[in-house]
């Protein structure tokens, strides 16, 4: 494990603990970096699942800066041990050439999932393309410490849809090394002369032990609708939990109804949180599945500003749902929290600041948390917060770093720990990120893996 001073480095990980019946917000300076690399400033995404565990392993995918193709980039994928020693590689074209791909921010960033026999998958650069699915995976079965991934048509080959438009691949791994994958896909995006921009929900399912891919279903979909996909999560007892929102006629930056639906593999269909079956893909009016839908001063078919980036926890022995969420209200994006208790719960406010699309959530039974960086409104302010909260016990604000953090992803490293992936963008008109993460150029970025602990 690497340790590092911060004075010039972007993200503070610190152990973090409760203080009952204080409110206030606490500013933390202990850290401790597991990993501090230099990235390409494109790899900035709200959506994205960038960082993966598996046989105490940490992977963590990432655009890498392509010196010689300006707007371009490469993607590098990093397995981190237990121990601290490194393997990197980059994702590959079928004749070993390095992939390239265009620089679009908020689009063309990685996912990773790692399956039950240590195969690494990543999805990269899918923004609606015309060429379909950019999946790579690793060879080797059960040696999870060598890394070619190569580009892979078995997606395609093995799923009804040898033809489709994807954006915003998001991955989890099963208890059993099964993996799951939601995306968005606009099939009749490219159609000639006249596009049709509806964009479904669809639930991809790779069996690991057969190692096959196949399409689970389609869980959402609505004429004159876009999905735009949040997150998913598999729980202890396989089930698959999805998040989404939706855009009116086209994608856009505006949008409505945050949806939460479940699929149970052993039924091979999808329901509602309360248990309902669903007979067909869900919508905007389909029963229990908005959990936060459209105000009345509002309306879905125009521009009015809704919900940006959601993310859910599934935690306990009955496999409870939180959501975390950004929600315009008081002319700015708040963060709000709402959890299923039989029903919706009432909406609850977590921060009134505005905020950015940057969002983490885990619960570990007893303690939730929500990760989340404040907008500064000018260079360097982005400010990244965590607001954590045990049973029956008032919620508390720290800051983690006032440097310029954009992006972030937070998941679970064991039942005290969580893992933080953030990204800073550097500033500054001379310099890139240099070998040793040092961030200091508008055209660069620094990535950290951190490590957040139990107590303060």
């Amino acid at each position: 494990m690497i340790k590092k001073e911060l004075s010039t480095f972007i993200l503070l990980a610190v152990a973090l603990g409760s203080v009952p019946g204080h409110t206030s917000e606490i500013e933390s300076h202990q850290s401790e970096i597991v990993s501090a690399i230099p990235v390409d400033n494109s790899n900035q995404a709200g959506w994205w699942s960038p960082m993966a565990r598996h046989n105490g392993a940490t992977y963590f995918a990432y655009n890498y800066q392509d010196n010689n193709n300006t707007g371009q980039h490469k993607v590098y994928v990093t397995r981190l041990d237990s121990n601290g020693n490194s393997t990197t590689t980059s994702l590959k074209e079928v004749n070993f050439s390095e992939w390239v791909h265009k620089d679009d921010f908020g689009h063309d960033q990685p996912s990773i999932a790692v399956d039950g026999n240590g195969r690494v998958h990543v999805w990269a650069d899918m923004h609606a393309d015309a060429d379909g699915w950019h999946y790579f995976r690793s060879q080797p079965v059960g040696n999870d410490s060598t890394m070619e991934l190569l580009r892979n048509n078995e997606l395609t080959d093995s799923t009804p849809n040898t033809t489709g438009a994807f954006t915003y691949p998001i991955a989890a791994t099963a208890p059993n090394g099964d993996i799951y994958l939601i995306v968005r896909n606009q099939p009749g995006r490219h159609n000639t002369p006249t596009p049709d921009y509806k964009g479904v929900g669809e639930l991809y399912h790779w069996e690991n032990t057969i190692s096959k891919w196949r399409l689970a279903g389609t869980f959402a979909e609505k004429d004159n609708a876009v999905v735009y996909p949040d997150d998913i999560a598999v729980d202890k007892d396989g089930n698959v939990h999805i998040l989404w929102e939706w855009a009116y006629s086209h994608p856009r930056a505006n949008r409505h109804y945050g949806s939460y639906l479940q699929y149970h593999p052993s039924e091979d269909a999808f329901f509602t949180a309360a248990g309902t079956r669903l007979t067909s893909p869900a919508t905007t009016t389909t029963p229990g599945v908005v959990f936060q839908g459209v105000p009345p001063s509002r309306s879905f078919n125009s521009n009015d500003n809704g919900i940006q980036t959601a993310k859910l926890a599934v935690y306990g022995a009955e496999n409870k749902v939180s959501i975390a969420y950004r929600f315009y209200n008081d002319n700015k994006y708040q963060l709000y929290r709402k959890r299923w208790n039989g029903a919706w719960t009432q909406r609850e406010t977590l921060e009134s600041r505005p905020t950015i699309a940057a969002l983490g959530h885990t619960h570990n039974g007893q303690r939730a948390r929500v990760y989340y960086t404040l907008n500064g409104n000018t260079p360097n302010q982005n400010r990244l917060q965590v607001i954590e909260r045990y049973t029956n016990t008032p919620w508390q604000k720290y800051v983690l770093s006032s440097k310029n953090i954009e992006r972030i992803h937070a998941l679970e490293l064991n039942s005290q720990e969580d893992l933080l992936y953030g990204v800073e963008i550097c500033s500054g008109t001379t310099q890139k990120s240099d070998s040793s993460g040092h961030c200091s150029h508008s055209n660069g970025a620094k990535l950290s893996i951190l490590k957040v602990g139990s107590t303060l």
